[in-house]
């Protein structure tokens, strides 16, 4: 199951570009969450790579 966890150890910087509506969406679940974009990014990642391995 998909959940938004709070991330403290994320200390690489890197840029990536996104699609405007991917990026809205985002944002969206970020403020409805009460959590940072930054946030929100590397849990959907996790769980991306977590459901490959299966």
């Amino acid at each position: 199951m998909f959940d938004i966890k709070k991330f403290k150890n994320s200390n690489v910087q890197t840029s990536v570009r996104f699609p405007e509506d991917i990026y809205n969406e985002l944002k969206k679940i970020a403020t409805k969450n009460d959590m940072s974009f930054n946030n929100v990014v590397i849990s959907c990642i996790k769980y991306a790579l977590e459901d490959m391995k299966k």
